[in-house]
């Protein structure tokens, strides 16, 4: 028996979460060589989160009203997000924890931030004003990663907004 087991159980399970989600966002960038070394982890990976529900996202990343929807056209415009009118510079905060895989400019989005998430959701951020988080940067859920602005191809302030699912 061990004084401050319960304590003591509890870091252990945290701990072993962080590992999971790590090898789980080896496994989203396609690391399958890392995983082919460790193959026991291959196991808990296909556990892990399997009791929570997949309801995503869990809050709004702005508060402003969506002009426009999810277009998939075979030809011609697609468009594979919502956009959410803000005002600019406004706040911009992650609906999930996770952490980020890319932190940069894109041609269309202009400065644009993607985010992994647990069980193989990602979510896009473009036409952000500022960054303001880094690549591999964990972020909890409700954290501060940019603001509302009209960078790239945009017709004004608005948060191009993005889920995805593997």
């Amino acid at each position: 028996r061990f004084t401050n087991a319960d304590k003591i159980n509890t870091e252990l399970r945290k701990l072993k979460k962080n590992q999971r989600f790590s090898m789980q966002l080896i496994n989203d960038l396609n690391g399958k060589e890392l995983l082919n070394k460790f193959p026991h982890i291959e196991k808990e990976l296909s556990e892990l989160f399997i009791d929570v529900p997949e309801l995503f996202p869990l809050q709004i990343p702005v508060d402003g009203y969506v002009t426009q929807g999810i277009k998939l056209e075979p030809e011609g415009y697609e468009h594979f997000g919502i956009d959410i009118a803000a005002k600019s510079r406004e706040k911009i905060k992650s609906p999930a924890s996770g952490m980020v895989v890319f932190s940069g400019i894109m041609e269309e989005l202009g400065n644009t931030i993607i985010i992994s998430h647990p069980k193989g959701f990602f979510t896009v951020y473009g036409h952000n004003d500022e960054n303001l988080v880094n690549i591999r940067q964990y972020v909890s859920k409700g954290d501060i990663i940019g603001r509302v602005g009209e960078s790239g191809i945009s017709d004004g302030p608005h948060l191009h907004f993005e889920i995805w699912k593997n």
